[in-house]
């Protein structure tokens, strides 16, 4: 919201400001690109709607929902994506389908944000009866073992924090491997439903 919307909204504000006392044509070309702003604003609105409650999710379920937004960080941020699936019944859920779709949605953004990859392999299988979520980037990675500290200190790197607490809730588990200059893997696991006649 802050770094999309809410910029183009701020840009929005400062120009129509500037309005007053342009000439006809001047005010024209004005209006036209603060109509661009609040086009991608609304763009940017229904991605984010997507994002957070997808109707694929719904619809269609996590594996597809999760390589539309693999596919959703490729074509908006150029970033190579690839996504992957053993194609084997995950039953979950749909409280945990929810969660991880948010946390991949959320793992997505960290790269985008901060990892400065050229390459993301998302892949989702089963092993045994956990279901098992990776995020794999070409990045700059970061030193996990300064993360781990403030997590038990509960600040800072509150996302991966946030993800870990909400997976253990459900059973789950998150393992994050990085090291400066070498990328970042984070794995999340979660119990499956069980089956009927199981």
């Amino acid at each position: 919201l802050h770094d999309q919307i809410g910029q183009k909204l701020a840009l929005t504000y400062i120009k129509l400001g500037q309005l007053g006392g342009l000439s006809p044509q001047a005010l024209e070309a004005a209006v036209g690109e603060i109509r661009q702003v609040v086009k991608h604003a609304i763009q940017d609105a229904k991605s984010l709607t997507f994002q957070i409650s997808s109707p694929i999710l719904y619809e269609l379920g996590l594996e597809a929902a999760v390589e539309w937004l693999t596919e959703e960080l490729q074509s908006q941020h150029g970033t190579v994506a690839y996504f992957d699936d053993d194609l084997q019944p995950k039953p979950l859920e749909e409280d945990l389908r929810v969660l991880l779709y948010q946390a991949v949605s959320e793992l997505l953004l960290n790269v985008v944000k901060h990892a400065r990859a050229r390459h993301v392999q998302v892949s989702i299988w089963r092993e045994g009866e956990a279901l098992r979520l990776g995020v794999y980037d070409d990045g700059v990675g970061f030193d996990t073992a300064a993360i781990r500290k403030r997590w038990g200190r509960r600040e800072g790197g509150f996302g991966l924090f946030s993800i870990r607490e909400r997976l253990r809730s459900y059973g789950g588990g998150l393992e994050v491997e990085s090291r400066p200059g070498f990328g970042t893997q984070v794995v999340m696991t979660v119990p499956l439903q069980a089956e009927p006649g199981e």
